[in-house]
């Protein structure tokens, strides 16, 4: 017995060693007093360390006068449960005067650890002259403005002006923005060729800081009021990848709405993104030469003023007006999928380019078809619309007003990957050159003879994906009533079932069976899985389904 006592503090005494070890500093909940780490009060924070947020409910929190290294990062994690801030407060959390910091939610059992649930300002900030900075598995929701803002706004300390401050490598990453004001992200100053200041009375024209290697992916946002992303004043290292947007811009603001806006200035890479159902803009370009590629444009600006163009066009990519191109450089457009936008399927109006490339792009059923051809405009612009005065190659395009055409898997529930009687299947061209090697699904482009068109590629043993192997499945729906899956069978189905849930990165998440011996439908649930699109495989005695299923929780 004593033995085993022995052995039991033993064990204890090694966890809580361990926990010692991961949390340097550890910092308890209080739901009505602000927090601070770092600042006056928490001076012995040292780089490397790791400060542990205990869970429970925060009013507020600031980060304050914390610096890490590139190699020796300071890390701001959740510890035994949820870290919750529900409050009337103008911020939830604040980076302020800081360097090389991870704010992370994400742990073994939680995918959204660090979660700010309501406040009557932005969710979590990045300002103050701060740069290096990464925040994972955060949520944020029911704000009154912005998800996430990183940009120190110039003031008469001219400290935060472009010749003495430069914001760099910020990682937003895995967090999930909903519901918000103002933008799911902003992410730098929108004034790239100059704001106005009073100082000492005078009206004073700054340039506000610029931005380096600022990296955007997998994030889910939903229900914004403005833009879903907007990313300005990057000059180099910009990349907006993998993110899903639902819903943006709810609040119809003009000026304020599109997917993802890249804002004067910024040269980015803007490549496997999904982006349905918002009012606004699919993709929208201000800045300077960039890249546009492998994204899936649903139903762009659909619900903005419906049945009515001109003013109220909303085009899935535009490219507008730009004074600051460099060399007039190249807009390269390649391999996007866009289905059923409001207005054209891509707009192209900046003079400041030359050469530009418009290739291997999918545009089905643009809503401005009707509108030109009732005054006289070609029809044709409403699938591809280039301004006067512009150079470009537009190459192995697929347009089309039948919504059936392309052959697609099922896009009356939003799988845009393709049959293998697709029209688009190898009819593209060849741009390995340009370093496109992959899909939307990260599969190998090309797969056959040639590129296909669109955001996917076709490949044969994708005919898990067509409709005619699955003698049993109707169709899988989820009910954000009772939040299952539920499956709808032609005939009745007994024995096991496995099933396999993945993301659209390709990333098993779960996989069970199930026994069944049902007639009509059979139902299962899954824990923790947040909104976004997942393909569900089922697997049974001599039958093989599978199903891409949207989830948004209402």
């Amino acid at each position: 017995m004593l033995k085993k006592s022995g052995i039991l503090v033993l064990l204890l005494l090694l966890l809580s060693n361990v926990f010692a070890q991961e949390c340097d500093t550890i910092l308890y909940s209080s739901p009505k007093f602000y927090k601070l780490i770092g600042g006056s009060k928490m001076k012995n924070i040292l780089p490397g360390q790791t400060v542990c947020l205990k869970a429970g409910k925060y009013f507020q929190i600031e980060i304050q006068n914390l610096q890490g290294t590139e190699e020796k990062p300071i890390k701001i994690i959740p510890v035994d449960g949820e870290v919750i801030i529900d409050t009337n407060s103008h911020f939830g959390i604040k980076i302020s005067h800081s360097s090389h910091i991870i704010l992370s939610g994400m742990t073994d059992s939680l995918q959204y650890g660090i979660r700010v649930l309501q406040n009557n300002g932005t969710g979590i900030s990045i300002d103050e002259l701060s740069s290096d900075i990464e925040i994972c598995g955060c949520e944020v929701g029911n704000v009154t403005l912005t998800g996430i803002v990183a940009k120190t706004d110039p003031d008469c300390s001219l400290t935060a002006v472009r010749d003495s401050f430069l914001m760099k490598n910020i990682l937003i990453h895995h967090n999930y923005i909903h519901h918000t004001g103002y933008e799911g992200l902003y992410i730098g100053n929108t004034f790239f060729t100059g704001v106005h200041i009073q100082c000492n009375g005078k009206d004073t024209l700054v340039l506000p800081h610029l931005n380096e290697n600022i990296k955007i992916y997998d994030n889910y946002i939903s229900h914004t009021g403005y833009d879903g992303i907007q990313v300005s004043s990057t000059t180099k290292g910009c990349q907006i990848h993998d993110n899903q947007i639902y819903f943006d811009s709810q609040k119809k603001q003009w000026g304020q709405m599109s997917g993802i806006i890249i804002g004067d200035g910024t040269k980015a890479e803007c490549y496997n993104n999904i982006i349905a159902y918002g009012a606004g803009i699919g993709i929208e370009v201000h800045g300077q030469a960039s890249r546009i590629y492998n994204n899936l444009i649903v139903e762009a600006g659909r619900t903005y003023v419906p049945n009515q163009q001109g003013a109220f066009s909303k085009p899935a990519i535009f490219v507008g007006y730009n004074l600051y191109n460099p060399g007039n450089q190249a807009y390269k457009i390649y391999q996007n999928t866009i289905y059923r936008p409001k207005s054209e399927g891509i707009r192209f109006v900046n003079q400041n380019s030359a050469k530009n490339e418009i290739i291997n792009n999918i545009i089905v059923d643009p809503g401005i078809w009707k509108h030109f051809d009732s005054i006289g405009i070609p029809t044709n612009n409403a699938f591809i619309n280039i301004g006067s005065n512009i150079t470009f190659e537009a190459q192995n395009n697929y347009t089309t007003r039948d919504t059936s055409e392309l052959r697609f898997v099922d896009s009356q529930h939003f799988n845009f990957m393709l049959q293998p009687s697709s029209p688009a299947i190898d009819k593209g061209k060849n741009l390995l050159a340009e370093g496109i090697h992959f899909d939307l699904n990260y599969s190998q482009r090309p797969w056959g003879k040639e590129f296909d068109m669109g955001a996917y590629e076709y490949f044969p043993t994708q005919g898990s994906l067509e409709m005619e192997v699955h003698p049993f499945i109707k169709n899988i729906f989820f009910d954000t009533n009772s939040k299952n899956f539920r499956v709808l069978l032609k005939s009745s189905l007994k024995g096991k079932v496995k099933i396999v849930i993945y993301n659209l990165q390709g990333k098993k998440l779960y996989s069970f069976i199930k026994e069944n011996s049902a007639e009509d439908s059979f139902s299962f649930s899954v824990p923790h899985l947040s909104e976004g699109i997942y393909l569900i495989n089922l697997i049974g005695d001599g039958f093989f389904y599978s199903q891409l299923i949207p989830i948004a929780y209402r």
